[in-house]
């Protein structure tokens, strides 16, 4: 693919029991949410055997610059990516619910990139076996940045757990969560203890 698989600017969608697989995208986003856009439902879906592929930086494989994902039983399974991230953030509010990522290399970003006005929440979610391997790269599942204007990140209700989340041990910073928390973000985040669990990440 070279120009994705769904682009929304106005109204709502949902996308039930899709499932994306040997997929190779070359650039740009398989699923891009504008601003402008409503609600995007992705419940039950499964994404598998995914390569994103080339350096020129243009999208992740779901980007969203607007409305509201949500994003509830879905499995991300081996999934390579050269450049960008697996889901960037950049404007709207997104819920991950009861959601796993398995077996995800990283060679550019992470697998979610975090800088919007609206929150970011994970409700009882499973990341297992993310690696980065850029140098210098931080934060290999979740890389946030937090300001005076951005909303906050919360991990919250069921428990949600880290396994083997790498970065360069020599480089990276944040195997599983790193945060650039800036003037006025300190208290936009919540990592409760009772909500997480971290197993050999680094």
């Amino acid at each position: 693919l070279c120009r994705g698989l769904v682009e929304l600017s106005i109204g709502s969608l949902t996308l039930t029991n899709l499932e994306v697989t040997n997929v190779n995208i070359l650039e740009l986003s398989l699923i891009k949410v504008n601003n402008g856009a409503g609600i995007v439902n992705i419940n039950g879906s499964k994404f598998e055997n995914i390569e994103r592929v080339g350096s020129n930086g243009k999208g992740s494989i779901i980007k969203q610059d607007g409305g509201t994902l949500l994003f509830t039983r879905g499995q991300i399974t081996s999934v390579t990516i050269e450049s960008g991230n697996m889901i960037q953030i950049s404007s709207g509010t997104t819920t991950l619910n009861s959601f796993s990522a398995n077996g995800i290399t990283l060679n550019g970003g992470s697998l979610i990139s975090y800088s919007s006005s609206g929150n970011l929440n994970i409700d009882g979610c499973t990341f297992a076996n993310i690696t980065k391997t850029i140098t210098n790269g931080n934060g290999g599942v979740i890389s946030g940045t937090l300001t005076s204007t951005s909303g906050s990140i919360l991990i919250t209700g069921s428990a949600s757990t880290f396994t083997s989340c790498t970065v360069p041990n020599d480089s990276g910073l944040g195997g599983a969560i790193y945060l650039d928390i800036q003037t006025d973000g300190e208290l936009k985040y919540d990592l409760t203890d009772k909500f997480l669990t971290f197993h050999i990440n680094q």
